[in-house]
């Protein structure tokens, strides 16, 4: 009985952090992972595509930026997203390009930013 018991509190503690970690992505996977963004800047307007993830529990996977008028290919990133709505894309610069997942929308996240910081 105590083996039996044992085993279920083992599966238990291995299963249940993979199921919470993949609802606290779900976001992200159902709205980024294999979607297609467009960013307009101005005069020239990019489509950028996140790839497919199978690994978890949040999404990570490629990125590739196109221009969309030419179609031409533009740039190749990789891209770690975070169960807060974080998604960092590393374009091989040594900084990455933070977006925070709102909505239907990417939002850039300034480094620059004013953060108040409770006292």
């Amino acid at each position: 009985m105590r083996k039996l018991l044992f085993t279920l509190i083992a599966s238990m503690l291995l299963v249940v952090p993979a199921l919470a970690g993949d609802r606290m992505c779900a976001p992200i996977w159902n709205d980024v992972a294999g979607q297609t963004y467009v960013l307009d800047l101005g005069e020239q307007s990019l489509d950028v595509i996140f790839s497919e993830s199978y690994t978890g529990p949040c999404p990570q996977g490629g990125v590739v930026i196109y221009d969309s008028a030419t179609n031409d290919e533009l740039l190749k990133c990789r891209y770690m997203s975070t169960g807060i709505n974080t998604i960092y894309l590393d374009c091989g610069t040594g900084t990455d390009i933070d977006f925070m997942l709102i909505g239907d929308q990417l939002i850039y996240i300034d480094p620059n930013t004013l953060i108040m910081i409770k006292k």
